[in-house]
């Protein structure tokens, strides 16, 4: 009998543990970032119109750059966490925004357009500082637990950076590229994505 009610429990927990993974594997996010591990980069100059692609290469910027909260860094784009702890229990916020920038390499370039997700690992940790207490208060964490016991975690995308990208290919017409030939028009590579599908932005 106890046998029995031991296999019975295995498969119950197998099916269990079937249930979170299917269910984990059908997340838009987490399918992106599937792909993007899947996927080998691609020289810019040979993506085609509408297919998904990896590239890799140094980041430019397109258009106004931004400020960090939490450093006052300029920059494309920031990801930050902030860790606050209340009677041993870590409570973690993030914040993020980036604005589109131009990924080339040895081939051309593609402008990604957004929106972004962010695959790298956000490993540099600092103490909380009086300086981010605006930044703080602004994302809604309890100031007694961030100052005593919290953690800052941020990392930049900067000009002059080297990651990899994997999105949605357009090549559109542009009057200020360079013509193709004398009947063809010049073309800009850009990358797109979607919020259920966003443009996955990682290490190279």
């Amino acid at each position: 009998m106890r046998n029995d009610l031991t296999s019975i429990l295995m498969v119950v927990l197998a099916g269990i543990n079937a249930y979170f993974v299917l269910r984990k594997s059908r997340d838009p996010r987490e399918l992106a970032r599937q792909a993007f591990k899947r996927a080998k980069s691609r020289p810019i100059g040979q993506i085609k119109d509408g297919e998904w692609v990896k590239v890799t290469g140094t980041v430019g910027a397109v258009g106004a750059m931004m400020t960090s909260p939490s450093t006052g860094r300029e920059c494309i784009g920031f990801w930050s966490e902030v860790d606050s702890v209340d009677q041993n229990t870590v409570v973690t916020k993030k914040e993020g925004r980036c604005g589109p920038f131009s990924v080339s390499d040895d081939t051309g370039q593609v402008i990604a357009l957004g929106p972004f997700m962010l695959t790298f690992g956000i490993e540099q940790e600092r103490s909380p500082a009086p300086k981010d207490v605006e930044f703080l208060q602004r994302i809604g964490m309890a100031m007694d637990g961030v100052l005593k016991d919290g953690k800052v975690r941020e990392v930049l995308l900067r000009p002059g950076d080297r990651v990899s990208v994997f999105g949605l290919a357009f090549l559109e017409p542009d009057a200020a590229a360079p013509a193709a030939g004398l009947r063809s028009p010049g073309l800009v590579r850009h990358l797109r994505g979607s919020d259920d599908r966003p443009i996955v932005l990682g290490p190279w």
